[in-house]
């Protein structure tokens, strides 16, 4: 008996409701995977991943609606400002600053770019975080190892002088 195959023209394509459902599902996966904020132009915290809030050790939803310039250790606010600017003219800008959690501060490489062609006011700037506060912690303590022994060798060559 001779079976006769019909020929796939390929994956029969899905509705269109079913798959606008699961690319936002994709995207708000992704969304909460990486430490992510979504601002308005003018600085202000629209959204935060969870993850995101994690890093700083308090909930999303006490960061939503405050100046993100507020998220920032003293120390990094100046550098904060400058990528901001330049994220707002279209530049993708990415930098290591200092952030401030509630009981902790952490070390954060924050990549900051523009959404859309636009004009800023009609944009959202999109942040993502990589936490460096474990490399950071390390990289002090070679830091402090090799003073450490830098002075050693300065005392060693002044003694037999």
């Amino acid at each position: 008996m001779l079976f006769l195959r019909k020929k796939s023209n390929g994956p029969v394509p899905a509705d269109p409701e079913v798959q606008n459902r699961d690319a936002r599902a994709e995207l708000a996966a992704l969304f909460e995977a990486q430490p992510t904020l979504v601002c308005s132009p003018d600085g202000i915290i629209e959204r935060c991943s969870d993850s995101f809030a994690a890093l700083l050790g308090q909930p999303a939803s006490e960061i939503a609606g405050k100046p993100v310039l507020g998220l920032f250790a003293p120390q990094s606010e100046e550098a904060w400002r400058d990528a901001w600017s330049r994220a707002l003219q279209g530049d993708a800008v990415n930098g290591d600053y200092q952030c401030s959690g509630k009981e902790h501060r952490r070390w954060l490489r924050i990549s900051v770019s523009r959404s859309g062609t636009g004009a800023p006011h009609a944009s959202r700037m999109y942040c993502f975080a990589t936490d460096l506060t474990s490399l950071r912690t390390e990289l002090d303590e070679i830091r402090g190892e090799l003073k450490v022994r830098q002075d050693i060798m300065n005392i060693t060559s002044i003694v037999s002088e």
